[in-house]
């Protein structure tokens, strides 16, 4: 595999050209390919096909000069690394160069075959790593625009699910309604406690399908919690009569202890989804086991305290944890 760094030499000087020959030969045969080229335009045109790894380029070139073609290819889109060869040592030069986009500056007669290798060297892998850089930005904004895109149609869609949710979730709690005052009419106490409890499951639903697009604030970590004073115990009963149906599918049995526990101060809706979807997955996952709901205020503790649910979980489970995975799923 070729190795070598090639090299264009933009230099009007054919003694210059030798004496750059030469000092590049005494680093080693092949280790660089040098091409030179002894005009403005023929540098411009060099430069512009992208051939060499560096180029080092005479600061006279006729009437012009060589920060001149610095500008002229760097605006023109080069990315090649040149160095600035001068015959005087002047700072004002050196300061014109970087301005120009040299990645160095070296006096002719001043330095030697090593300090030549050291700067072709640094350019070189500037150059690459550079590049490099340039590659990365690229692609992670390229994947950021696949995110966002991702994100955007995620959040349509979203949309469309909670739209289409919600229309039949409507008629199914009016409905209900209706229902429910004509069997307490009819004094059918029973059923009208039946459709009752479909109606509040129902407005729970509805209450999600409304807060579906939070899944994006969750993410973000920009969920806003409604913190309120509300019965607790109130609350364990609707969850209670939510829950009992499932509980009988998998042989479980259920338990819930809370008396006297009063108000708590939090996000009444969070913790009823929360619980909900603790218990139902306890009624879900189990088989012929004992599911119970322990709701306590205990001494010392805050208000806002989520009262703790016994549901157990496997190691297992618990380290593939992932959105909408479930136990056993792949």
């Amino acid at each position: 595999m070729d190795t070598s760094v090639s090299v264009l030499l933009v230099e009007d000087d054919r003694d210059d050209y030798l004496l750059t020959s030469e000092l590049l030969e005494e680093l080693g045969e092949g280790t660089y390919d040098l091409r030179w080229v002894d005009c403005y335009e023929d540098g411009v045109e060099a430069l512009l096909s992208g051939g060499p790894d560096l180029c080092l380029l005479d600061y006279r070139l006729g009437e012009k000069t060589g920060p001149e073609l610095l500008r002229e290819v760097v605006a023109r889109g080069c990315t090649i690394p040149i160095v600035l060869l001068t015959g005087q040592s002047d700072r004002s030069l050196d300061v014109e160069a970087m301005k120009a986009g040299a990645v160095d500056y070296l006096v002719k007669g001043e330095f030697g075959p090593r300090q030549l290798e050291r700067s072709i060297r640094y350019a070189v892998e500037r150059n690459r790593s550079v590049k490099a850089l340039r590659e990365l930005n690229a692609e992670l904004q390229h994947a950021r625009n696949q995110a966002t895109a991702a994100s955007h149609a995620k959040s349509m869609f979203l949309a469309s699910v909670s739209h289409e949710f919600r229309t039949p979730l409507n008629a199914i709690l009016g409905y209900s309604e209706i229902l429910h005052e004509e069997l307490v009419a009819l004094d059918v106490p029973g059923l009208a406690d039946d459709v009752r409890r479909i109606h509040t499951a129902g407005t729970h639903l509805l209450t999600l399908v409304s807060d579906i697009l939070d899944l994006s604030k969750i993410e973000a970590g920009k969920l806003d919690l409604a913190m309120r004073a509300f019965d607790l115990e109130a609350l364990v009963v609707e969850i209670n009569e939510a829950i009992r149906p499932l509980v009988g599918r998998n042989d479980n049995t259920y338990r819930c202890r809370c008396s006297g526990v009063g108000e708590m101060v939090s996000d009444a809706t969070r913790l009823r989804q929360v619980l909900l979807n603790l218990l139902g997955n306890a009624c879900k996952f189990t088989t012929r086991g004992s599911i119970e709901l322990l709701v306590e205020r205990r001494p010392g503790a805050p208000a806002t305290s989520t009262p703790p649910a016994r549901t157990s979980c496997c190691p297992a489970s618990i380290a593939s944890s992932s959105p909408f995975a479930t136990p056993g799923s792949a």
